[in-house]
């Protein structure tokens, strides 16, 4: 799926005051980052490393891991392509509402598919080579406990479990599954470092799993996938910015709970909670698309229509807790779609 994502603000012919549709943290990138890709702009007149060794061996110092543990993408999104591409023809388990393209990668290498909603993954008997689970699931913002995701890993060893670590930094429900890749070989961690850091335009994330899992991974590979800029902007991070930056996710977390319940006073939507700063909305009666293409018209703000999300519907749509000033742009530009869209 090449169009269909959250953040498409260079669509529209307006310019966007807020961008809602986004669930990347609404700040500047790290302090001293442009300035360092600047001072190294010279790196471009060269190929890249091949395999980005340099942040790998950052990023494996980090985690106390070793390298052979380790494999540096092109965005997360890469590393769902390798899985599902290192195994053509397999099964897959996908758990939905979720990050569509999880399916559309292995529908790209011929997998069989199985759909579990969410609601049911505790209980699901996985009988497939692969399984994606994301978590905290995007568009939901849901997270179900690590000691779940662990109970998984026991119970279905024959299963490759990708947990999708996405948002982890956007949620206080959860700790990170990485501790358990030490205790089980089927579990791959996917991380990204574009989200947190406000720099999704770089596409920068990288992968943790067991040694073979990675060789298989690195086997379907294309060379110089990360570019010299990100594998020198992922090096700066790990060096200056994850011991000293930290997202302000308590108050982020606060101000969606407070927004949520203020947005619940207003007819024709319904919330979803979340253990996010991202959540769901559902107009009633009328689609999203709709609602999108009148908040953009009319008030040059962007959501994120979810109708694509397999097991959504026309009605849902993803919002991002932006600052107190954003989210009242919204919430006065919804009372004011509620007042004049009677429901249909």
């Amino acid at each position: 799926m090449l169009y269909g994502h959250g953040d498409d603000a260079y669509l529209q012919e307006n310019p966007i005051v807020a961008n809602f549709s986004t669930n990347v943290y609404d700040a500047p990138e790290p302090q001293g980052l442009k300035e360092h890709l600047w001072e190294n702009w010279s790196l471009v007149n060269h190929y890249p490393e091949v395999l980005a060794e340099s942040l790998r061996a950052k990023i494996t110092q980090y985690h106390r891991l070793s390298e052979t543990n380790v494999l540096v993408l092109n965005g997360a999104e890469e590393g769902i392509h390798l899985l599902a591409r290192m195994q053509p023809q397999q099964t897959a388990t996908i758990c939905i509402p979720t990050f569509a393209e999880y399916a559309d990668a292995c529908q790209m290498y011929g997998h069989e598919l199985t759909f579990v909603n969410w609601e049911q993954l505790p209980d699901w008997n996985f009988t497939t080579s692969l399984a994606f689970i994301c978590n905290p699931n995007n568009p939901t913002g849901v997270a179900v406990k690590v000691e779940s995701i662990e109970d998984l890993l026991q119970r279905f060893p024959q299963t490759i479990f990708c947990i999708d670590e996405a948002f982890i930094d956007f949620t206080l429900a959860i700790d990170s599954h990485i501790p358990l890749l030490a205790k089980y070989d089927n579990l791959v961690v996917l991380k990204s470092l574009t989200k947190n850091f406000s720099i999704p335009g770089l596409r920068l994330g990288y992968v943790l799993a067991t040694p073979k899992v990675i060789q298989q991974m690195q086997a379907v590979k294309v060379a110089w996938s990360v570019n010299a800029l990100a594998i020198e902007a992922g090096k700066y991070i790990f060096d200056h910015c994850l011991s000293q930056t930290t997202l302000p996710i308590e108050e982020m977390i606060q101000e969606r709970t407070k927004w949520q319940g203020i947005l619940s006073t207003i007819p024709e939507f319904r919330w979803y909670p979340s253990d996010t700063h991202f959540f769901l909305g559902e107009v009633i009666g009328h689609s999203a698309a709709d609602l999108k293409t009148y908040l953009v018209n009319e008030h040059q703000l962007l959501i994120r229509d979810t109708a694509n999300f397999r097991g959504l519907t026309s009605h849902h749509f993803r919002l991002a807790s932006l600052s107190p000033k954003k989210n009242q742009l919204l919430t006065r530009a919804l009372k004011a779609w509620a007042s004049q869209k009677p429901r249909k």
